[in-house]
């Protein structure tokens, strides 16, 4: 009886600090597995929470305000979703709920001015122990949008990167030539890289070109959702002789130039539920290209680019891991390899991190849930309206349920 007293008092201060609205002034983590850097884990360590960061860690059990065994259970820093459109979309069938798209956008288009912090899909994003989304918008051409990142804490003061790369698509048109956009893009570079004429008579700098001699100055990357390996060897010569850094988003024939990508330290990003041709570009989807890109030397970052089911990102990964790709190398997939990519921390734990997910086992498990997150050091919640329609949904009364509003 009393063992079992002990479990629920556990239970219960798990409950108090994942609710947001209680939080002990220190938080120990004893014997739990630790993502920090490199890329194995560590575990049985012991860990110091401090108002939303790690003071401390140890080989020693620590005392602190709560004490949680981390037996069993694993601590994470934040993962990261790229190359969706979260925040800019509620409802997909209705337009006016959608902010993503505008037809004549180019690289001047910047949606996170759009960007929704209340959203009702970030606290369900959460759930899949998602600190940070890398967004971006659509427009009808190849040059899409600037994309930016932000984190998930839904407030006005998320932090919010404007400018984390610059987004453009490459493949089969139902009307005209991809070789135009490559033509178009090769233009932008060259007007990009030629020096600012001081002279009165001299034009002014388009806001496009603008965006461009950023790219060309290393502030962010060229992010390219493309498929076809002829077309992956276009953008390397590109990449070679205008010098910036070139992320392959899609890149379904990758594998077939895995070594040339290699060569050129070119990130990949890739849906690994993605195992059937969508077309003539993407003849050589298979479920096991994220092991293969891997053991090529290839760096991978895991994708889901459905907005509504982010939180699912973790659920891929371990489709990946089930066919190859090494269970540690696709948890950094989801965290350090994309905060490295687009200059958003570590993506890994150390003292100091303020973006930390504690999970109930191991993130790829189906069964495993998020038990504790902070961002930025702030503790969140991943109650979601989800969980709102449940509860009202359960609940009896004189009333029918429609009737009844469950507490946030």
């Amino acid at each position: 009886m009393r063992a079992l007293n002990k479990t629920r008092l556990a239970c219960t201060a798990f409950g108090l600090l994942a609710s947001a609205s209680v939080l002990a002034e220190t938080v120990a983590i004893n014997g739990v597995k630790f993502y920090g850097e490199g890329l194995a884990p560590k575990t049985d360590m012991n860990v110091l929470i401090e108002d939303g960061v790690i003071r401390e860690l140890s080989d020693q059990s620590l005392s602190a305000d709560t004490v949680i065994d981390g037996k069993g259970k694993v601590l994470s820093a934040g993962f990261i979703a790229v190359n969706n459109k979260l925040g800019l979309t509620e409802v997909s069938a209705v337009q006016k709920t959608s902010d993503f798209y505008e037809e004549k956008g180019g690289f001047f288009f910047d949606p996170s001015l759009a960007f929704n912090y209340q959203s009702l899909l970030i606290p369900y994003t959460r759930k899949g122990g998602i600190s940070h989304a890398v967004v971006a918008g659509s427009s009808k051409g190849a040059f899409e949008s600037r994309a930016f990142s932000v984190d998930l804490s839904a407030s006005p003061e998320s932090r919010l990167k404007a400018d984390t790369a610059l987004y453009f698509t490459l493949g089969g048109k139902g009307k005209g030539s991809r070789a135009k956009d490559l033509q178009d893009l090769r233009k932008k570079l060259e007007t990009a890289k030629k020096p600012v004429s001081k002279s009165a008579k001299a034009k002014p700098v388009k806001d496009d070109i603008k965006v461009v001699k950023r790219l060309l100055a290393g502030d962010f990357p060229l992010m390219v959702k493309t498929d076809r390996p002829a077309d992956i060897l276009q953008l390397l010569k590109l990449k070679e002789e205008f010098g910036f850094a070139l992320v392959i988003a899609g890149a379904a024939g990758a594998i077939d130039v895995a070594e040339q990508l290699k060569q050129h330290k070119v990130t990949v990003l890739v849906s690994p539920l993605r195992n059937l041709p969508e077309g003539f570009d993407s003849l050589h989807q298979r479920l096991d290209n994220a092991a293969k890109l891997h053991k090529a030397g290839v760096e991978i970052i895991l994708t889901e680019s459905d907005s509504h089911n982010l939180q699912q990102l973790r659920y891929h990964a371990g489709n990946a891991v089930a066919h190859g790709l090494p269970h540690d190398v696709a948890i950094r997939a989801l965290s350090s390899v994309p905060a490295k990519t687009f200059k958003l921390g570590d993506g890994y734990l150390k003292v100091g991190s303020r973006d930390i997910v504690l999970w109930s086992g191991d993130p790829l498990e189906l069964s495993s849930r998020v038990l504790n997150m902070w961002i930025d050091g702030k503790p969140v919640s991943t109650r979601a309206r989800q969980d709102l329609l449940h509860e009202r949904y359960q609940q009896k009364g004189d009333k029918p349920a429609a009737y009844t509003k469950p507490s946030l």
